[in-house]
């Protein structure tokens, strides 16, 4: 087992038995949860993308999570405002500043779109939270091995030279696959199962792809240092 794959596992050891009992708490214990979670992701992109880091950088993801997790509408409505003001007050941006500028908003959609989503879903019960979990890291673990052992045709050799069709194929069948090992401890139907799993074999790949796109194009070998073994 190799140092990254060591270090992962270590995070995964420490980590999982805390997130399981948060999000078997539900209520507020779930929300922190989530909101933790996602100031993380809105630091470590912001940091990648915009080059801020720091103790002001860390305040501002903490307090824009906060404002999306209240209220989606109201987080973009006041996004919308502030990027119109910046137009009005700033004529002379660059092409460069404003391209900075909507790949900034992008990573704000990104990170609020899919936390967001988690904090709607747990409203049908804990299961549903736990199903999708399983579903990506089964997509990630499955990718991996199955890209490692058979892997010979690229899946996108301009964004992400490792990732091959053969690992995508793999992750595909074990996030299908392996939620059935746990559907009696969740009490999921197939139904469920399936209707979560078959989406997740595109999007999993996909949000992948999208990163490694951004690691690129900011010259960035890991997107975050906050996880040992993960590169954000």
């Amino acid at each position: 087992m190799n140092r990254n794959l060591m270090c992962r596992f270590l995070s995964a050891v420490v980590l999982l038995p805390i997130v399981i009992f948060l999000i078997l708490s539900g209520g507020w214990w779930f929300t922190g949860l989530i909101w933790l979670v996602l100031t993380l992701c809105l630091y470590e992109y912001v940091s990648m993308t915009a080059n801020l880091k720091g103790r002001l950088m860390a305040i501002t993801s903490a307090l824009l999570s906060a404002m999306a997790l209240a209220s989606l509408p109201v987080f973009w409505g006041i996004a919308t405002i502030v990027v119109g003001m910046t137009f009005v007050f700033r004529p002379n941006w660059s092409t460069n500043e404003f391209s900075k500028a909507a790949i900034v908003l992008f990573g704000l959609l990104y990170c609020t779109a899919g936390m967001g989503s988690l904090c709607e879903l747990e409203t049908f019960g804990s299961s549903f939270v736990f199903l999708v979990l399983i579903v990506t890291w089964s997509n990630d673990t499955f990718a991996y091995f199955a890209g490692r052992t058979f892997g010979k045709h690229k899946l996108c050799p301009a964004v992400s030279p490792s990732k091959t069709w053969e690992g995508a194929i793999g992750g595909a069948i074990g996030s299908i696959v392996m939620p059935f090992a746990f559907q009696n401890l969740l009490s999921l139907s197939t139904t469920d199962i399936l209707w979560i799993a078959i989406p997740c074999t595109v999007l999993s790949p996909l949000g992948d792809l999208v990163e490694s796109r951004l690691k690129r194009l900011f010259d960035t070998k890991d997107s975050g240092q906050l996880l040992p073994g993960h590169g954000g």
